[in-house]
């Protein structure tokens, strides 16, 4: 058995492209890139999205049935890992300015 990659891919510019109708060269990119690795099977693919706009994730999902199928990130579980990646680089930081 494969174990599969785990990907986590911020559609930001994807959303703002379908919901302002404004399909420029951001969301032409990302949109592709998106499509391309979700055609692979040895990816796992979560989308993530900007907190202030991930309301207008679920309209944005709900217009294209490419991306409807992929799985959203849990986004309480999202800050949390972030929370501790900022953490750990404020401690690094710190720690590297003072030798």
């Amino acid at each position: 058995m494969n174990k599969k990659i785990n990907v986590l891919f911020d559609v930001t510019p994807i959303v703002d492209g379908i919901i302002n109708n404004a399909g420029n060269g951001i969301f032409f990119a990302a949109y592709n890139i998106l499509i391309e690795l979700s055609k692979r099977e040895e990816l796992n693919i979560n989308l993530y999205c900007s907190n202030n706009k991930t309301p207008l994730l679920f309209d944005a999902i709900k217009m294209d049935e490419k991306i409807e199928r992929i799985p959203l990130c849990n986004q309480a579980k999202l800050d949390s890992i972030i929370t501790k990646l900022e953490n750990i680089k404020y401690n690094n930081e710190k720690n590297n300015c003072c030798k």
